[in-house]
């Protein structure tokens, strides 16, 4: 019916099969290439597609119908047609992704996993090799071209280029490529889909990207890029994109994984959607030379909902009153001893909390000789400044009133019945993250998920929760939340005094 596509060994065309209504994706391979490199490679390598294909059956993979040769005797495979846009165009159209739109990452996660336990190695994940289909149920994503997959059995060598620059593991261009190669093309792809710029994207050839990949020693930060990123999916991605495939997580462990990882994102979405109290905002100082740095660092301490100021010059540090800033991030490239400054500063000014900033060409600081909290690396540990600054942001659980947590009446009545009590606290702890982000959907499951939190608290006379889930309850269906996400801030607040109560009887200890 029509070209959709030529590539270096073979072209794809759209076909109408006989005597249905269904369309294919008929692949021929490219008669000047049997010629050059011998028919025998060629035909071996269509024989390991079309193997690679058919060894797995996934939602999220495409369909091998047949395989066989034309009427002029050129390989060809037969297969679905997907119709939808290729991957790489919905990034370019729309990236940074949507959570909506970023669940395509673990259903190709969840097709690679299956892939792998099969003895397949795609060696090409990339944007281009992933079609994504938008329907009412969401967007469905599906791995094509299986072209240089490496198949466990077949003695065929792989004709081709090696992989899509960007996305291909050291150890895949030495030819060593393993499932962890996947991986590390999938974390590529995520990179894009989190950051809105494609993974090293500064490096414009191959050689650069090569000489780059081969001197990296820790895996990239993408909120080095976007400081949007929430740090699950931070940690995630440089878990996939680590340069020693030995450290990179499975692709079972992406797609099994994926829905915790999202849940945590949301949840640090939803709270950085809180506007900041200025009582309560972090006075964050930062000592840089370096102009870049400093206005990387800045830029990024902003998002985190700090109040900054950025110096060159580290005696700024000293020269204000006593509490003027709660934090300072001292950088290693200091024209003097940046360790002589850190224990300055924790010496006399010991109501800062210090955190080095480590500069790779500069000599490492130990924060813990020095007094600091911690160090991140610049440019690629944002992700430590935030666990960093959070931490010190972290304020004690208070009771909402004078009243405990959970109600001694209540709990009277389990007295003879503990090992229920015990099964109860434990489906209620299992239930309440679930809850909890039912509530910041704000979809068609509040109703039930209150209703299930208000019973599940009564019973186990965490009174106060249950009045507040009850009030949200109640102001959800009239429509009449003034803030929903402080609402749900002051619900989380108290299940955390209810949790420590509850630990505290599932350790044997009076609540």
């Amino acid at each position: 019916m029509g070209l959709l596509g030529k590539g270096a060994y073979a072209t794809a065309y759209l076909a109408d099969q006989l005597g249905t209504d269904r369309r294919a994706v008929v692949k021929i391979a490219n008669r000047h290439v049997l010629e050059e490199d011998g028919s025998d490679v060629v035909r071996g390598q269509f024989l390991d597609e079309a193997r690679a294909a058919t060894r797995v059956v996934h939602p999220n993979l495409v369909t091998i119908y047949t395989t066989g040769e034309t009427s002029d005797g050129l390989p060809a495979i037969a297969m679905e047609f997907v119709p939808g846009d290729s991957f790489d165009s919905l990034l370019e159209r729309s990236a940074p992704l949507s959570f909506a739109q970023l669940d395509c990452i673990r259903q190709v996660a969840s097709a690679l996993a299956e892939v792998h336990r099969n003895g397949v190695v795609h060696r090409d994940v990339s944007p281009g090799n992933v079609i994504v289909t938008a329907g009412f149920g969401g967007f469905t994503a599906k791995l094509l071209d299986f072209g240089i997959a490496k198949v466990a059995g077949s003695s065929s060598r792989s004709f081709g280029p090696a992989g899509t620059p960007r996305y291909v593991a050291m150890e895949q261009i030495h030819g060593n490529a393993t499932t962890a190669s996947d991986v590390f093309s999938l974390g590529a792809v995520l990179w894009w889909a989190l950051t809105g710029v494609e993974y090293l994207i500064e490096h414009k050839t191959i050689g650069a990207i090569v000489t780059h990949m081969s001197n990296q020693t820790d895996a990239p930060d993408p909120r080095a890029v976007n400081p949007d990123v929430p740090p699950s999916l931070a940690q995630l991605v440089q878990q996939m994109l680590h340069p020693d495939p030995e450290r990179r997580i499975s692709a079972r462990q992406v797609a099994e994984g994926w829905p915790k990882v999202l849940r945590a994102a949301k949840r640090w979405r939803r709270h950085r959607s809180i506007p900041p109290d200025a009582s309560t905002m972090l006075k964050v100082l930062v000592v840089e030379p370096d102009r870049v740095a400093q206005l990387q660092i800045v830029e990024f301490v902003k998002r985190m909902g700090c109040e900054v100021r950025s110096t060159m010059d580290p005696r700024a540090a000293t020269r204000g009153a006593h509490g003027v800033f709660d934090v300072v991030i001292l950088s290693t490239r200091l024209s003097v001893s940046p360790v002589a400054v850190a224990r300055h500063l924790v010496e006399y000014f010991p109501e800062q909390t210090l955190i080095i900033a480590q500069h790779p060409e500069s000599a490492w600081v130990d924060p813990v000789t020095t007094g600091a909290i911690g160090s991140f690396g610049i440019p690629g540990q944002l992700t430590q400044l935030a666990e960093l600054l959070e931490k010190k942001t972290k304020r004690e659980v208070t009771a909402v009133s004078e009243e405990s947590a959970l109600d001694p009446a209540v709990l009277a009545g389990w007295s003879t019945r503990r090992p229920f009590l015990r099964a109860r606290i434990l489906t209620f702890l299992g239930s309440m993250p679930e809850w909890l982000l039912d509530l910041g959907e704000g979809g068609d499951r509040v109703a039930d998920s209150c209703a299930e939190m208000e019973r599940a608290s009564r019973e186990l006379g965490a009174l106060h929760l249950t009045r507040l889930v009850h009030t949200y309850r109640m102001l959800h269906h009239a429509d009449e939340l003034p803030n929903r996400d402080s609402f749900i801030d002051e619900i989380e607040r108290e299940y955390q005094r209810v949790f420590t109560a509850l630990r505290d009887i599932l350790k044997g200890e009076d609540p």
